[in-house]
């Protein structure tokens, strides 16, 4: 039986990662760090009071001494992932919160037998590059480029801890999803940041013109499909210190994302209009300009992700990425609506 210590199990990756668990049928315990959460349940979990920000992660002695001498394998998902927060609050918990995590398992390592540790980070440390048309290897981390966000340098840093812990004599895979939308299966989320944020822009039909994508792409990733592909890249023999980019083979461009989106809300679809000639001074207000502003950059990502490795990892496995067809996308939306988050218009065609 493998006992897992997780960080974030109770957020949009982790607990699907656990639902993922359960299903393989493998016989696993999940040790959960929670900072005063008890949503998570099940007895195959037990909770451990702590905070990631914290020496020790906040955790009393006991378990902290049980955990070093238990835990074979860490799940590093929790993170801090708003665009808008300070820099210190992001360096906080996605840099010193990495940094107390591989504390922890250099204890493991030390006192039992830690094998694996799998740290949760974002394909986007990947910064401005996306600016322009490049392809983005799996083993580049800084080659000198800026960022986009706080978050995105916050992880990029994150990712410079892991190395130095690589050295201390830690295997620690990486895996770098990219924008991580609702499960395939039921368009089920808990997590309504990046793209959902404009679409319920979107549906309040709060802009008539969107800056162009300078080139049209986007990388959209279901939860349960990056969910499946960390579990089973985590569980494979081989390589240590790898590097994943958990995204789509398959982009799609920012425009047929709004014709779906616009067409299923029944809203009239913003004109694109070419970034280099759009003066966001003079078409927005100022509350819109810091509406858009945190996704812009996202609007206009040229970069690809090169995922060699993923697939490595993944040959032979019963995993498949699905197009962000209208089908997959009209899913998501449908969950959106259900919860409130989005409205249609009375008129809109029924899908």
């Amino acid at each position: 039986m493998r006992n897992i210590f997780m960080t974030g199990a109770g957020g949009f990756i982790g607990s699907e990662l656990i639902d993922v668990m359960r299903k393989s049928g493998e016989s696993f315990h999940i040790y959960a760090l929670v900072r005063g959460s008890r949503k998570i349940k099940g007895p195959d979990i037990t909770l451990c009071d702590g905070d990631i920000t914290k020496s020790n992660l906040g955790l009393n002695k006991e378990n902290f001494d049980m955990l070093t001498k238990t835990v074979d394998t860490i799940f590093h998902c929790a993170a801090d992932t708003d665009l808008n927060l300070s820099k210190e609050r992001l360096c906080l918990t996605n840099v010193t919160g990495t940094k107390n995590v591989l504390d922890l398992a250099l204890k493991c390592k030390e006192k039992g037998g830690l094998k694996k540790v799998n740290h949760i980070s974002t394909a986007y440390v990947a910064g401005a590059r996306g600016s322009v048309k490049c392809v983005v290897k799996e083993d580049e981390l800084d080659v000198g480029q800026g960022f986009n966000n706080r978050y995105e340098e916050s992880k990029s840093a994150a990712e410079k801890c892991v190395a130095d812990y690589r050295s201390k004599g830690l295997d620690i895979d990486i895996f770098r999803p990219s924008i991580v939308l609702g499960r395939y299966e039921d368009g089920k989320t808990t997590n309504f940041k990046m793209l959902y944020q404009p679409i319920h822009f979107f549906s309040l039909e709060l802009f008539d013109r969107l800056p162009a994508p300078v080139y049209d792409v986007a990388n959209l990733i279901n939860l349960d499909t990056a969910a499946k592909s960390i579990f089973l890249i985590s569980n494979r023999p081989g390589k240590k210190n790898m590097n994943y980019h958990i995204t789509s083979p398959n982009t799609v461009s920012i425009e047929k994302v709004l014709d779906i989106v616009c067409g299923y809300l029944g809203v009239k679809k913003p004109e694109l209009v070419p970034a280099g000639s759009f003066d966001a001074q003079k078409e927005y207000t100022p509350v819109m300009r810091r509406m858009i502003a945190p996704y812009a950059a996202y609007f206009n990502y040229g970069a690809k992700f090169d995922m060699t490795n993923t697939f490595s990892a993944l040959e032979g496995a019963d995993l498949d990425f699905p197009d962000f067809d209208e089908e997959n996308f009209t899913r998501l939306l449908k969950y959106c609506e259900k919860t409130g988050f989005i409205k249609r218009k009375k008129h809109a065609v029924i899908r």
